[in-house]
């Protein structure tokens, strides 16, 4: 390697370190105490979309300048204007407000450290470009596209806390259950056929025959299994209805911005977050249970423990709702309240 090229490496080497001590500085970024930073969302985000924009042309640039035959001097002029709009973005993250909201604030960072991530990785590619063959060469630059991509989905970043919340609901909430779901119907189906009991059941002994409580209950024979197992799917079943209706019924639609309802968007989505390893929990040990492992009581527990927290989720949901909507979501609480009086009678539904 040359001199001249050692010192082209050196160069962008540095470019690099800064841009990477920028996302090193936003990782652990909470929101901004100081008031006098005052910026609106509309405002921020405006702002965000003009910086986005800019740093993806530069690094469209950057990266049409380095096709075969490289050109030095323009990809030496286009890196720090690569920086400079890094830097912008990292000054515009600084000042924005904990009352944006801690949903927004997390995804935000998230999306900046990940543009960041893959601007650098463009740059890498320069670190040892005289050393490589045309042909490894074009190939690792063909790499760079997704730098291109998350610039553009910075760009049209979530407006608000809600949005933020909504597109967490639906990544890390919706769509979990179905498995589950899927998977004790199937249990059910199984045993009916394995216990030939299916005149019994189709006479009338669905979920609601079960007994007041499953303390007295013997939950040996298959048809006490059957019932306990429909009990389970409705209450999966349940949650997935209630899932579904928040973000349709309240993510989707409300707009209300105040700073309690920021607050209030973000316990909605901490709860749900939970919905989906209690449902796993629950299918693993009623279906998956080591012989000999109580797996009655257990399951029954994280069922009662599925059912509070939809109740709860349920409460909090309604609680800020319109009318209609309160009442809609309302009416799946009951599944959930027979199931806690039924698991233990000596507890009320919180």
């Amino acid at each position: 390697m040359s001199a001249q090229d050692t010192r082209l490496e050196t160069f962008f080497r540095k470019i690099h370190s800064k841009i990477n001590f920028l996302k090193d500085q936003i990782i652990p970024f909470k929101g901004n105490e100081n008031n006098s930073y005052a910026v609106s969302p509309q405002d921020f985000h405006n702002r965000l979309a003009t910086f986005s924009l800019q740093l993806n042309k530069e690094v469209t640039k950057f990266v049409l300048a380095g096709k075969p035959p490289l050109s030095k001097n323009e990809i030496i002029e286009i890196a720090p204007l690569i920086y400079q709009k890094a830097l912008e973005i990292s000054n515009l993250i600084g000042i924005v407000p904990k009352s944006f909201g801690s949903t927004f604030i997390l995804l935000l960072v998230d999306q900046v450290v990940d543009t960041f991530e893959n601007v650098n990785q463009v740059i890498e590619v320069f670190f040892d470009a005289e050393s490589l063959s045309p042909s490894e060469y074009t190939k690792k630059l063909m790499t760079t596209s997704k730098s291109m991509k998350s610039c553009e989905a910075l760009s049209n970043f979530v407006s608000d806390n809600r949005e933020a919340v909504e597109k967490l609901w639906k990544l890390q909430v919706m769509g979990f259950l179905d498995d589950g779901i899927d998977e004790v119907s199937l249990a059910i189906h199984d045993l009916e056929n394995e216990s030939q009991l299916n005149s019994v059941i189709a006479s009338g002994n669905g979920v609601n025959d079960l007994s007041e409580s499953f303390q007295n209950m013997n939950l040996s024979t298959s048809e006490a299994k059957i019932k306990l197992y429909k009990e389970f799917l409705a209450i999966l079943i349940s949650s997935n209805l209630m899932i579904y209706k928040i973000q349709k019924s309240i993510l989707q639609k409300n707009t209300l911005t105040s700073e309690e309802k920021t607050v209030w968007y973000d316990r909605l989505l901490e709860l749900g977050k939970k919905i989906p390893e209690i449902s796993d929990d629950l299918v693993f040990i009623s279906l998956y249970s080591e012989p000999g492992t109580p797996w009655q009581q257990l399951s029954i527990s994280k069922a009662r423990e599925l059912s509070i927290l939809s109740i709860s989720i349920i409460e909090l949901a309604t609680s800020f709702g319109d009318h209609s909507t309160s009442i809609s979501i309302d009416k799946i609480k009951t599944t959930f309240l027979k199931f806690v009086n039924r698991s233990d009678p000596n507890s009320s539904p919180r």
